[in-house]
């Protein structure tokens, strides 16, 4: 609330014309960086109508950029791709480019969240995310999480991890924001995946691979402190850290809180995930209760590659 009514006093000193907008727009991004959505739709929709009818396009690509999350959070990835196309096509016609690398990348996250991984990779290279300015550094760092993130799910391990390697570097010079938890949270995933697929690696070439792993971690938890989208995605691979550095306990504890908090925050994706992870780690009943639990959040939503993943887990024996 603190934050709401700085907005409000920042908006007036800014432009009088745009007070109620720009208070709307701030306070909506605020309320999604704690997933509060009634609160970000509300706040989202209102500023889109005052911007729209300002004429005040990039105001307007903003506030897009903010529902576009609440919508893939929401796992409604199809009104997200709509959103950011819009978005996109918005800042390509007033030659924006902080604000096409926010469709693209909008866009990229939604195609490969529904398993379009060509779809995704294909909108990310519409851009050359290697030849950002400066100045858009954030941008490079939320594209190439999503671009880590279709690699490692095109098992091209070697690309996503150089890609991986690359996003944690760019986290090293920028500040918290709320769309950082997903890219943090992207390279965390991809990373841990490779350490998974690689434990038989030699311990001077796995060590490396772990301390990115950790650090990729650390981000993604410092994110969460500060904006609560953060935390299941948080759980579930601090529980994927800990199984893999041999602490099953800590494991099961994380695995268990990231679903208790997906829940409370009404994030599909992130129950969906709990569950796999659980499944895949436990035996049994227990492992295709958990793993079927995953398969329905996963067809229900059209999280297709996690389906199939999901679906190739139940047909496995286990560990």
């Amino acid at each position: 609330e603190t934050y709401s009514r700085r907005a409000q006093e920042v908006a007036l000193q800014v432009d009088p014309h745009h007070t109620l907008g720009y208070a709307l727009m701030v306070t909506s991004s605020y309320y999604l960086g704690i997933g509060n959505w009634k609160k970000v739709e509300e706040s989202g929709e209102k500023a889109i109508e005052i911007f729209n009818e300002l004429g005040d396009w990039r105001r307007w690509e903003i506030t897009l950029s903010i529902l576009g999350p609440l919508a893939f959070l929401r796992a409604d990835y199809r009104f997200s791709i709509r959103l950011y196309e819009s978005l996109y096509k918005s800042a390509l016609r007033r030659g924006d480019i902080q604000n096409q690398c926010w469709g693209l990348f909008g866009r990229a996250y939604s195609q490969l969240r529904l398993g379009r991984i060509k779809n995704a990779k294909l909108i990310l290279n519409t851009l050359e995310i290697d030849h950002l300015s400066e100045e858009h550094r954030f941008e490079k760092l939320l594209m190439n999480g999503v671009m880590a993130l279709a690699h490692v799910y095109n098992d091209d391990l070697k690309a996503a991890r150089e890609t991986a390697e690359a996003t944690l570097a760019l986290f090293a010079h920028s500040d918290p924001r709320y769309a950082g938890v997903i890219s943090s949270s992207a390279v965390a995933e991809v990373i841990l995946r490779i350490w998974e697929a690689e434990q038989d690696l030699p311990p001077e070439e796995l060590k490396p691979l772990i301390r990115s792993a950790r650090a990729a971690c650390k981000i993604l938890s410092d994110s969460a402190r500060v904006f609560s989208i953060g935390k299941a995605s948080c759980y579930v691979w601090d529980g994927l850290f800990s199984w893999l550095s041999g602490k099953p306990k800590s494991a099961w504890k994380a695995w268990a809180r990231g679903l208790d908090t997906a829940k409370r925050l009404q994030m599909p994706l992130w129950q969906g995930m709990a569950y796999h992870e659980m499944g895949r780690h436990a035996k049994g009943n227990r492992r295709r209760k958990y793993l079927t639990e995953a398969a329905k959040i996963f067809h229900k939503i059209g999280a297709d590659f996690h389906l199939a993943e999901t679906k190739s887990e139940l047909e496995s024996p286990g560990e």
